[in-house]
């Protein structure tokens, strides 16, 4: 028989594994499903039949104002006594003896608190869960409350309420939405027929379009129109609504309210026609009539006005830019009246449409609402060009009258010529009675054509020093004297050979007119013939011998100081010529100087800019591609950031001295362009707000006067940035007929400008600079500072070849 072999009974050992092994499994699920029920969001508890804790999570303990471990195994209604005959036990009551799920929302007896909670029945018992709604609870309160308030305020305001269904065609009308309607509140079930019944034939379609064009595009329903009700009546009706939509899409309901409007609609047809009557009747008058809103803005202007300053009657809202430049103080005189709502009065300079300025005198009064509040004003303007110029003439004319007689009464001898031919256009009563002449011969006649030069008594010395001094005055506009003269005096007009010799002194002053050329020569021509010789009185015996000596050495000694005074005017004059001449060559060469650098500038700028430039476009290409090449594993690839970072500040570095040096900007777009760029790029790198306004320079100007102008701006803010320790600057930039006017202004801590005159500092060293750079093209700079108050920089350029 074959053999048996026998091993060690393991029976016993492996039923204790699979009992160790069964009942780890059953720990670890228990864990398992105690963890979930912990992490469940809300309340949850397990009770066996007997209505005792079989399970209590953290948040159920919490809520039932105990702690897990004490709650299990207890019996809930002794626990918990106020449960026992409260809704809440009627739903667990139900859930375990009928063994189904039971969903409540109940108010808890224990905490005071809304819970919406689930019963589920188990095995064992039933399993609990519920979370705190009272928010929820309390909104939907709030809720409703709010919407019986607005149900009862739309009612007490006339205001009907409507809800609809489309897909179903239910539709709900508040008792006022009914007398809206023209029916008695519940006298017929709302419907959309009933509805569409009471609207006016003609609306109806368009109304109906309107709800179904909002309801496609989801978008607030308004319109107005007219309903007719059983009587007859026509009222106007003005409804808004808004649609719901469910999460397909499909409109639910639509939900508004419909208000009487017939008389504020009357009204408005009734302002209408009133604003009808008043635009007929504005239009037809010859004043440009005008309206603005409680800001200052127009609000509406006739065809007149329209016509004059060639604007459309729909696109003015800024009326400031029409105003002339130099009469701010019109808008002041309107913004002070608009402050204290009072009437307004003023006159100014308006360029018409044709280009052309014109005086108009405006009035304005104010305009209020019902209410008591400022609405603006309502005015007119007439232009009072013509008027204005008569008035002018007329005071002119009044001006000159009372001149020539206060001229004529003078106890001087002067005459008053013309700067070309000298003409004598005004003589005093002294010097007519000097030169024995009359009025008559003298007015409209050139000077030297009424003192001719004498063949007998030769003066041509005099004539041509006389012609050479009037000349001066002309042309250096000062006061010019020269050395006593002897010029003939004819003793009749009878006798053109019958003269006598008398000596003068000689003055000549310029009137400077209102465009800074010498308009008139006003010329003094004293006798002082008495002083210089005295032939006469000694032949009549009225002086002795030794007063004729004295009189004689007098009189030589005027002469001789006379000829030394003119001698040293001529040499005056002629250092002063020299002086012009080196003064003239320095500004060429200055010029020149100037010239060059911006040349110079521009080239370097330009081979930064081209050159450099592309050269460093490469490198950063090239890199690019090697650090592509290397990825971020290589241990060069740091190296290789730390170059690329280096390369692109050194493109940056490039880029701004060239930008320094000469702005290409500057030379390819114009000075306003280049100008913005400087501003905007100088308030940020400084960190300081700066604000520019242009006007009048959108077109090119000759090349030295745009880089005057943005050399001096720049300048101006270098030192704002360096001195100012300002908190803004303010640019401004125009073009004011034939003149372009430049600002740089700060609020910084400004300077004594006195003290900075006698200073050596880089804030004078740039004034320099800059009053050089205005000079080298005729202009002119300012600088107004005082310490404390900021600092103002003026430039002014004058631009008669521009053009």
């Amino acid at each position: 028989m074959p053999l048996r072999t026998t091993h060690p009974r393991t029976d016993g050992l492996v039923d204790e594994n699979a009992r160790r092994t069964l009942t780890d499994e059953t720990d670890h699920v228990r864990r398992t499903l105690t963890d979930a029920f912990e992490r469940i969001d809300g309340a949850f508890v397990m009770l066996d039949r007997a209505w005792r804790f079989t399970f209590v999570n953290g948040n159920a303990a919490a809520t039932l104002g105990s702690r897990p471990g004490e709650l299990v195994g207890k019996n809930l209604w002794d626990s918990f006594p106020a449960l026992r005959e409260s809704a809440i036990a009627a739903h667990y009551r139900q859930a375990m003896d009928q063994r189904v799920t039971v969903h409540f929302e109940e108010l808890s007896p224990l905490s005071g608190l809304w819970y919406e909670a689930t019963a589920y029945p188990t095995d064992e018992g039933i399993a609990a869960h519920w979370h705190d709604i009272t928010a929820r609870k309390r909104a939907e309160q709030a809720l409703r409350q709010s919407e019986e308030r607005a149900r009862v305020a739309a009612e007490a305001g006339g205001t009907g309420l409507f809800e609809w269904e489309p897909h179903t065609g239910q539709m709900y009308w508040s008792d006022q939405n009914y007398r809206t309607l023209g029916f008695q509140p519940g006298e017929l079930e709302p419907s959309y027929a009933a509805w569409a019944s009471r609207v006016h034939p003609d609306d109806l379609g368009r109304v109906e379009a309107k709800v179904a064009t909002a309801q496609a595009e989801r978008s607030g329903y308004h319109d107005v129109h007219r309903i007719i009700w059983a009587d007859g009546s026509v009222h106007v009706m003005e409804s808004r609504a808004q649609f719901s939509y469910d999460e397909a899409g499909v409109c639910t309901g639509m939900r508004g309210t419909y208000v009487d409007v017939t008389d504020r609609a009357q009204a408005e047809d009734a302002l209408r026609e009133s604003e009808a009557r008043f635009r007929l009747m504005a239009d037809g008058v010859p004043i440009l009539i005008w309206t603005t809103d409680a800001a200052g803005r127009v609000e509406f202007i006739n065809r007149t006005y329209a016509e004059f300053f060639d604007v459309r009657p729909d696109s003015l809202r800024d009326w400031q830019p029409l105003i002339h430049p130099d009469d701010n103080a019109y808008v002041a005189a309107f913004f002070a009246a608009q402050a204290a709502q009072t009437a307004f009065v003023a006159e100014a300079r308006v360029r018409r449409g044709d280009g052309e300025w014109r005086w108009i005198k405006s009035r304005g009064m104010p305009r209020f609402s019902p209410g008591g509040a400022f609405l603006g004003y309502v005015g007119g303007s007439l232009d009072i060009t013509e008027s204005k110029a008569r008035e002018d003439r007329a005071r002119d004319a009044a001006v000159q009258a009372h001149f020539r007689s206060l001229f004529e009464s003078l106890p001087g001898s002067y005459v008053v010529l013309t700067p070309d031919e000298y003409e004598i256009v005004a003589a005093s009563d002294a010097y007519l009675a000097a030169t024995r002449t009359t009025r008559a011969t003298l007015i409209g006649r050139r000077l030297f054509d009424v003192f001719p030069d004498d063949p007998a008594y030769p003066s041509s010395a005099s004539i041509v020093s006389l012609r050479a001094s009037l000349a001066r005055v002309v042309s250096e506009r000062c006061v010019d004297v020269i050395a006593v003269h002897r010029f003939p005096l004819r003793q009749s007009d009878a006798d053109d050979h019958a003269s006598e010799d008398r000596w003068w002194s000689p003055v000549s002053a310029p009137v400077i007119g209102a465009d800074g050329k010498v308009a008139f020569i006003i010329h003094r021509a004293e006798d002082v013939t008495t002083f210089v010789t005295a032939q006469r009185r000694i032949a009549e015996g009225g002086l002795t011998e030794a007063e004729h000596h004295r009189l004689e050495h007098m009189a030589a000694e005027v002469v001789m100081r006379a000829q030394e005074l003119q001698r040293a005017n001529e040499r005056l004059r002629g250092e002063v010529a020299e002086r012009s001449r080196l003064e003239g060559s320095r500004t060429r060469l200055l010029a020149q100087l100037v010239s060059a650098q911006e040349d110079e500038r521009r080239r370097v700028a330009r081979e930064l800019h081209d050159s450099l430039g592309q050269h460093l476009a490469s490198l950063g290409v090239r890199l690019d591609t090697l650090r592509a090449r290397v990825g971020d594993a290589h241990e060069l690839a740091a190296q290789i950031d730390e170059v690329q970072a280096h390369a692109a500040l050194i493109d940056e570095e490039v880029d701004r001295l060239a930008m320094e040096l000469r702005p290409i900007a500057l030379d390819d777009l114009g000075l306003d362009a280049a100008l913005r760029r400087h501003v905007d790029e100088w308030a940020r790198d400084v960190g300081i707000p700066a604000d520019l306004h242009t006007r009048g320079v959108d077109r090119r100007l000759p090349e030295p006067v745009e880089t005057t102008v943005y050399r001096v701006v720049q300048e101006a803010l270098t030192n704002v940035r360096k001195h100012a320790r300002a908190s803004r600057a303010s640019i401004v930039v125009e073009r004011r007929g034939e003149e372009l006017v430049a600002i740089v202004e700060d609020d910084g801590a400004g300077f004594a400008t006195d003290a900075c005159e006698s200073e050596s500092s880089s804030r004078r060293l740039g004034l320099l600079t800059m009053a050089e750079r205005a000079t080298l093209v005729g202009g002119l700079l300012e600088v107004e500072s005082k310490v404390g108050h900021g600092t103002t920089v003026y430039l002014r350029l004058p631009l008669h070849d521009a053009d």
